[in-house]
């Protein structure tokens, strides 16, 4: 293995093939790594036992209870803040000014004023670190990537009778294009060295006169109406200044790169700590705007809501159309933030649950189910109990609503409490006329008809009848 350009960079070995861009299968390490079948990989193998997952599981209740508990405002507030926002589209659709963007009337400062034209910029955009300078670009972009060593962790894990596991863990290090350095002093395996710093990085340069007719556009404006323009083919190192640190370090080894350059020793074998700058320009155009004018630049526009409007769109573009596309965006941002919620309860009830896991891996596939499960049980709750809180924020951040509702509520009680109340006079009313017909202390007596007596004593055997009489009369023969 030799160095290039420096002792901290490792180089590609003599003899390999490939191209600028495709990078990763070349391995700068031939270090001895006997009994792995990847030479430029380091294995780690970590044992948790059941006790231990026991206490992960116990700390993972109090993350359960902060997403849980945490999902509960999340999904409030995006309710309030989705009407928010719809009002405020609405009192915008009310309130705008259609403006003459070459002219500043003062009558309109601090109102919600709708215009478009063309935004130009003013001056040149220089990067002096390289020498470059472009005109007619509201932004220039300056993208610098290192060759560096990266490392990926992937990693197998095993569950264990009695409620341990055994993760196997391998560490592997691909070379990449990276625009931040990479620290490789925490890497697992030695050999595998990145330079400390990187002597530039990625930076924008923004023209600070981009003007729309006689209106001076903010920064923040500038990047939604711009689009990248291409600088050209090629550019001269020529233009590069002496006293750059890269070409320092690198001397001669400086080469054009598409609209950019390449530090290193060769563009055919990308080595560690070789590096890359390109360039890109973004030209602005026509553009419309939705915005409170302030003088002769514009700022968001707090509703009475206090939602902001703040509406930029490249092209011509009507006023009615930049409100319909904010008002889908809001829908889409309302239904993404429900999603969250429901996922962080239903996360955070899960890890409440995992405990039960836990316990169940001393058998590993009762584990796995119970796992199963508890994933089940743990997103229908989770689901359920979002649906319930975003139906109750929805009506309470609608008034007109809630009192409806509200009103409606009360009149089906009304009318079940009268109905109750009638079915009870009712009934004492049937009650009454009943016992005044039959009082209870005057109930008739009733007499019940005896049988014929018939005398078995007669001499002749015959029987004869004692005739008809009350039952008292034959109690008392």
């Amino acid at each position: 293995m030799s160095d290039e350009g420096g002792d901290d960079y490792d180089v590609e070995e003599p003899g390999d093939t490939g191209d600028i861009n495709e990078t990763e299968g070349y391995n700068n390490d031939d270090s001895n790594n006997a009994g792995f079948n990847n030479q430029d990989s380091a294995y780690e193998v970590e044992n948790q036992s059941f006790g231990d997952k026991i206490c992960d599981a116990l700390a993972g209740i109090v993350i359960g209870l902060v997403l849980f508990i945490g999902a509960f405002p999340l999904l409030w507030w995006n309710e309030g803040r989705a009407v928010d926002a719809y009002k405020a589209i609405n009192e915008g659709r009310d309130i705008f000014i259609p403006i003459d963007p070459t002219v500043i009337d003062a009558k309109n400062d601090n109102k919600l004023v709708y215009l478009t034209g063309l935004a130009i910029p003013s001056e040149n955009l220089t990067d002096s670190a390289f020498g470059l300078e472009v005109s007619g670009s509201t932004k220039l972009q300056r993208n610098v990537e290192m060759y560096q060593y990266t490392e990926k962790k992937t990693s197998k894990k095993k569950k264990n009778i009695g409620g341990g596991t055994t993760t196997v863990i391998e560490y592997t290090y691909p070379k990449k294009w990276q625009s931040t350095p990479i620290d490789s002093s925490n890497f697992k395996k030695a050999g595998h060295t990145n330079p400390q710093n990187m002597p530039y990085t990625s930076e924008s340069f923004y023209s600070t006169n981009v003007t729309l007719g006689a209106f001076t556009l903010p920064t923040d404006m500038i990047d939604r109406i711009s689009s990248v323009q291409q600088l050209g083919d090629s550019l001269s190192t020529d233009i590069i200044p002496s006293g750059n640190t890269l070409v320092q370090e690198f001397q001669e080894w400086t080469y054009p790169n598409g609209y950019g350059f390449y530090f290193g020793n060769t563009t055919m074998y990308p080595y560690i700590g070789h590096t890359r700058v390109t360039f890109d320009a973004l030209t602005s155009g026509t553009a419309s705007i939705i915005a409170r004018q302030v003088g002769s630049t514009f700022a968001p526009y707090v509703a009475e809501s206090e939602a902001e409007l703040y509406l930029v769109r490249k092209g011509i573009v009507s006023a009615e159309d930049m409100f319909l596309t904010a008002e889908a965006n809001n829908k889409a941002l309302a239904m993404v933030l429900r999603i969250l919620g429901a996922v962080l309860m239903s996360v955070g009830i899960g890890l409440v649950l995992k405990p039960l896991e836990v316990v169940a891996d001393v058998i590993p596939c009762i584990g796995d189910l119970v796992g199963a499960a508890i994933c089940c049980v743990s997103s229908l709750i989770g689901i359920a109990l979002s649906l319930i809180v975003i139906g109750i924020a929805w009506v309470a951040n609608r008034p007109i609503i809630l009192a409806v509702g509200g009103a409606g509520f009360v009149v089906v009680g009304l009318l079940v409490w009268n109905g109750i109340r009638m079915k009870k006079a009712n009934q004492a009313q049937t009650a009454s006329a009943f016992h005044g017909a039959n009082p209870p202390d005057k109930k008739p007596v009733q007499a019940y008809p005896v049988e014929p007596e018939y005398d078995l004593r007669n001499d002749g055997g015959g029987i004869s009848s004692g005739g008809g009489g009350t039952f008292a009369n034959s109690l008392n023969q």
